[in-house]
């Protein structure tokens, strides 16, 4: 490995309750990161209740950050966790079919080879949760890994297989990919919607949902506010029928399809709603829920903005959000 960064405490479990290693579970990051990102920046943030034993980045860099005799919280599957060994991949694209880099799948084929070399099993890929090579949305419903690692599950298995039993033919050289989210607990994987806390998890957040390529710099600037606001749009247009220019501009079609939205409402427009709160500087819980927290700051928010505070947020309250 390139090194060790061991999630915080409460961010995985130790021991895995008397279960056998025999499982080898990949995710994808969702962004392009090192292996020390990932395990730093991600999970050992307090509170975050994710991690990985190992996150491999864009380079290749392959970092432990969980060890393998604990259970990492990574696949919104108690069992799962406790039977694999979990890892988290950088893509090489933001969007798109999230690819990977070459040098990151071939660090996931070696690292694969070697824990099944160690632990004394094969890579079983049937598509179900049964198998021993298994992949995040068996467990939840979440794009993880990703289409195009999704793609490569048989191959890895082959690939692995094939170098178990001493085929140096199949390797990863030779298998080079194009570099051009029952959920039985609440550990999920590190884009879990409910544990949005910073400008680095809009970020992802937005990135996960609209495919808006942000860069993940945790810098509130103009590509991040276009995001948000095509991020409503769409929500608009899918939930409503719009019929809105996803373009990331306010104007006046877009504040005129705005809708109300007040306590009791719960999806996406509330999350980007909080997220607008947020980074007007509200300390505000991003868990998509309008409850009456969200409200009594949505209240505050408009006595603060020359607004009548009836804690419901309509199309003169979005445009002080948004614009």
């Amino acid at each position: 490995t390139s090194g060790t960064y061991i999630a915080a405490e409460g961010n995985y479990e130790h021991g895995r309750a008397g279960q056998k290693i025999c499982k080898f579970t990949p995710h994808h990051m969702a962004g392009i990161l090192t292996g020390k990102q990932c395990a730093v920046n991600i999970f050992q943030k307090v509170g975050r209740e994710a991690s990985a034993n190992y996150c491999i980045g864009n380079d290749g860099d392959i970092v432990c950050n969980v060890y393998e005799e604990d259970r990492a919280y990574t696949s919104s599957s108690r069992a799962n966790d406790r039977q694999a060994i979990t890892v988290e991949v950088s893509n090489c694209e933001v969007g798109g079919e999230w690819k990977i880099s070459d040098k990151a799948w071939n660090s996931l084929v070696n690292l694969a080879e070697d824990v099944c070399r160690r632990y004394g099993f094969r890579l079983i890929y049937d598509g179900t949760k049964n198998g021993s090579l298994t992949t995040h949305d068996m467990f939840k419903n979440t794009n993880c890994p990703g289409p195009y690692l999704k793609g490569k599950m048989q191959e890895l298995a082959d690939i692995v297989n094939a170098r178990l039993d001493g085929n140096s033919e199949q390797n990863s050289e030779d298998n080079n990919v194009n570099s051009n989210e029952t959920n039985d607990n609440q550990n999920t994987d590190i884009f879990n919607d409910g544990l949005v806390n910073c400008i680095y998890d809009i970020q992802e957040w937005l990135n996960r949902h609209y495919n808006t390529g942000l860069a993940l710099d945790n810098i509130y600037g103009p590509k991040t506010k276009a995001a948000l606001i095509r991020g409503l749009q769409t929500e608009l247009n899918t939930q409503y029928n719009k019929r809105l220019s996803v373009d990331g501009i306010w104007g006046p079609k877009t504040k005129n399809a705005c809708i109300n939205v007040k306590q009791g409402a719960e999806g996406n427009i509330t999350m980007l709603i909080q997220m607008a709160l947020f980074i007007k500087g509200y300390n505000i819980d991003m868990d998509k829920k309008f409850g009456s927290r969200t409200a009594t700051i949505v209240g505050q928010f408009q006595n603060d903005n020359g607004l009548t505070s009836d804690k419901i947020v309509g199309k003169l309250t979005f445009e002080k959000l948004f614009k």
